[in-house]
């Protein structure tokens, strides 16, 4: 709740900024085509810096640190232009786009609790997504063929697939031999445990010449992407740069 109403402080903040400015009133509704690029990553992960049983071998607990990074992914849509007076917009959207993350880990360690072992595991995580996005939008021209825009609202993605690719190896060694070694490859279906409907928060700024806007925007997710508590996925946070066409 508190992050939410950061967002919205922050937007009426800007708004205060942004003084009225006269110019041609678009009384009928705008529509167009969207494309562009997204970026993701895990803005926390649940058991980051606790013991983490190892799923393969749920007898060993092993305290591991996972390391995250971003994940680029595409984004493809439409949009409707609502006007409400000279310069506010209601805009709708609907899209379609895939976004993911990175963690890696890696441990060795040779110790009277936990012996000798080789532990690494890294995962590629993907998902594809169906958003329906409702923004409250503020434009400001600058001259006769362009202007620059304030926009922010809230999205609802439906999780259309979920996929984690992982590599992973555990080797525990006996007076310098090997006793075990498990290890698990390839590309496993995880949307059970994937929330079916994601809510973020969406802020962001556009600059329109013509027909042509590029839009810079932020989704920060309100709810832990997984549900399942054996499940590594947390809060994540997306930048998008959107180029939309009008038709």
């Amino acid at each position: 709740m508190k992050k939410l109403l950061f967002w919205l402080a922050g937007v009426i903040f800007l708004f205060a900024l942004t003084p009225p400015k006269v110019s041609a009133w678009q009384e009928e509704v705008s529509y167009g085509i969207k494309a562009g690029l997204n970026s993701s990553i895990f803005t926390d992960f649940r058991r980051k810096g606790d013991f983490v049983e190892d799923p393969l071998d749920a007898y060993r607990p092993l305290l591991v640190d996972y390391r995250s990074s971003a994940k680029a992914g595409m984004a493809l849509g439409s949009f409707f232009n609502i006007p409400v007076d000279y310069h506010t917009f209601i805009q709708s959207e609907i899209m379609y786009f895939r976004r993911g993350a990175k963690s890696s880990a890696s441990k060795e360690e040779d110790s009277a609790v936990f012996g000798e072992y080789l532990y690494e595991d890294e995962q590629v995580l993907s998902l594809s997504y169906l958003e329906l996005v409702f923004l409250f939008m503020r434009d400001n021209p600058i001259s006769e063929y362009s202007s620059l825009n304030w926009h922010t609202g809230l999205s609802l993605a439906f999780n259309l697939k979920a996929e984690v690719e992982r590599d992973f190896r555990y080797i525990e060694y006996e007076d310098g031999d090997i006793v075990k070694d498990i290890s698990e490859v390839g590309t496993f279906d995880v949307k059970e445990g994937v929330r079916p409907v994601d809510i973020s928060v969406v802020a962001g700024v556009g600059y329109t010449f013509n027909r042509y806007t590029i839009e810079l925007r932020s989704d920060y997710s309100l709810y832990a992407l997984s549900f399942s508590d054996i499940d590594l996925y947390n809060e994540y946070y997306n930048l998008k740069l959107l180029l939309n066409i009008d038709l």
